[in-house]
């Protein structure tokens, strides 16, 4: 089984003027934190704090070719790093191959495709909620 969870809050005050930021309301917007957890087989390959706005805009870019038909490697590098931190690499039509600079155990692993775009989804799903969408609002 794989798992991939995000757990972070955005301030209420940051939701409220998302569309009248000043700049260093968004050098602020863009420290946030988030803890992602990537588990396989119930253990936990993954686990670290990352900078969750670049995160969100890397999967949403990945995700939005992936559904116009671009099948690419994900790959989540940030300046503070030289090798990137999180990589979703197309090993044949269905399989991918989850690594990450930061795993816990020696080897990358395999998932189904259908399962990492379940995953994708639900994590873009929690970020979208948590930073684009004011409170009382429907996703």
């Amino acid at each position: 089984m794989f798992t991939m969870n995000i757990e972070f809050s955005i301030p209420i005050s940051y939701r409220a003027m998302y569309s009248k930021m000043t700049i260093d309301e968004i050098y602020d917007y863009l420290d946030w934190d988030a803890t992602l957890t990537i588990k396989h087989n119930n253990q936990i390959f993954f686990e670290e704090e990352i900078a969750i706005v670049e995160f969100y805009w890397h999967l949403l870019h990945w995700y939005r070719d992936f559904l116009s038909g671009q099948k690419q490697h994900f790959i989540y590098s940030t300046v503070e790093h030289t090798e990137p931190i999180l990589v979703f690499s197309l090993k044949n039509n269905n399989d991918w191959a989850i690594d990450s600079i930061w795993k816990k155990h020696e080897k990358p692993f395999l998932i189904k495709e259908e399962i990492l775009i379940h995953e994708v989804k639900k994590v873009i799903k929690t970020i979208m909620y948590q930073i684009e969408k004011p409170d009382n609002s429907p996703i």
